[in-house]
Order: C-alpha cells, then structure tokens, then sequence
C-alpha cells in the first residue's frame, strides 16, 4: 500500500462523522499545550474525505490551522478494512456509504472503524506550521 503524507488546505477535507463535544474539547487542550499535532488524518486519496481523524480535524481548526497534516490512501484497497465501534447506533457500513456521508448527513460520532494492513507512524507537525 502507498501512503502519502500531505499537508493539504483544510477546506479540501470532508467528515464523514460527527464528534463528541467532550473528547473534542478535551483532544483541542491536549494539542493546545503540546504545541503539536502527533498524528496525521488518515484520508481517502481524491475524495479528500476523513476515515479517521474528525476531532483531531475539528480540534485543529478550532486552534486557527487552515492546513491539515494527511495520510492519503487508496480507499478501494483491501488492506483498508471497515468495522463498526461496539457502541456504534449503526451496525454494518460500507465503503460506499462512508464517502456518501460526507455528502450529506454526516454518521454519529464514532460509527465507524477503519482497520489498516500497513504502518502508519506518528508525523509530529508543529501548530506553527498549520496556521
């Protein structure tokens, strides 16, 4: 599998999710006092649409970054699995369905799981370098 880390303009990424108020609050202090983000989003590669990462999208936004560090990847690939959250009001998505919600009526938070067949390490990048 390619991966391809990226910072892209912020505007270019689609939810397909909602958060949490709470873990997005708390997710926002913790990059606050870092002064970095550890993890890039992970990302469908045209579509621009967020498999994982919507608090740290929104807690980026909410600190002024207008560009989002990405991992973009081949969405069709098998080494891409998906899987709901225990907890999740939705049982059984697709692929399809998750690249429709970001279209229109965005998941509940923490519906889906996205599971990878590759590494994908921590890409620390400073807030400085996101605004």
């Amino acid at each position: 599998m390619q991966v391809r880390f990226e910072i892209v303009d912020a505007t270019r990424l689609r939810g397909h999710e909602r958060t949490r108020p709470e873990l997005l609050h708390r997710l926002t202090e913790e990059i606050r006092r870092d002064g970095y983000v550890k993890k890039p989003l992970l990302v469908a590669e045209g579509s621009y649409v967020i498999l994982d990462g919507h608090h740290r999208y929104w807690a980026l936004r909410a600190l002024g970054c207008v560009r989002i560090p990405v991992y973009l990847v081949d969405y069709a690939s098998e080494e891409i699995q998906l899987t709901t959250w225990p907890e999740a009001a939705v049982t059984d998505v697709t692929k399809e369905e998750v690249l429709a919600r970001a279209e229109r009526d965005p998941f509940p938070a923490k519906t889906t799981r996205h599971i990878v067949q590759f590494p994908l390490e921590d890409h620390a990048v400073d807030l400085k370098d996101l605004r």
